[in-house]
Parts: C-alpha cells; sequence; structure tokens
C-alpha cells in the first residue's frame, strides 16, 4: 500500500532531462543579449514549466528550476550577478540574470 502512495508522488518521478533541455535552449536563443530580473526570469521558468507539462503532468516550479539553471550555465548562456541596492545601512541584493549571446 506505501508503495503504490510513494511510487505516484511527483519527488519521485525523474525528469525528461534531453527534452528539458531541448526546451531551455529554443528558449534561450530567444532571450539572446537580454538582462532579466528576478520576476521576469520566473515568467522564463513558468514558460519552460508549461511547455514541459504538456508531456509531463503535475511538474511544480521548483522541480525544473534548478535544472534549467544548470542547463544554461553549462552552455555558457547565462551568467547570474548580484547587484546592491539601497543604502548601506538598508542595504539588500537582488540577482540580475544576463543571458550570453
Amino acid at each position: 500500500m506505501w508503495e503504490d502512495i510513494l511510487k505516484g508522488r511527483g519527488s519521485g518521478r525523474k525528469l525528461n532531462h534531453s527534452f528539458l533541455k531541448q526546451i531551455t535552449l529554443n528558449l534561450a536563443n530567444k532571450h539572446k543579449g537580454k538582462t532579466l530580473i528576478k520576476d521576469e526570469f520566473l515568467d522564463y521558468l513558468e514558460h519552460i514549466r508549461l511547455i514541459y507539462s504538456v508531456k509531463h503532468k503535475n511538474i511544480p516550479l521548483d522541480r525544473i528550476s534548478v535544472p534549467v539553471v544548470r542547463i544554461l550555465k553549462t552552455n555558457n548562456l547565462l551568467e547570474i550577478k548580484t547587484k546592491r541596492l539601497g543604502p548601506e545601512e538598508y542595504r539588500r541584493e537582488e540577482k540580475i540574470y544576463i543571458f550570453k549571446d
């Protein structure tokens, strides 16, 4: 009984990395030379998740976000930088995602 319940959970399923890589690289070509802030990059990840969900149902965004970033970095398509905002006593950092040419 427990084996059936655990087998049906999303965390135990393996990702189809070749399909995910194909989607990621196709969408990365459209963003070459652009700089995205966190919200725009999350929209980009959501777009990848929607396309991936056509064949593989119910995949949460946090399940594919790390592999997508890893695919982009290994192909030298993405650079992540941190930008400091605000005065020194209230300083916070924001990530900037730069798609390389």
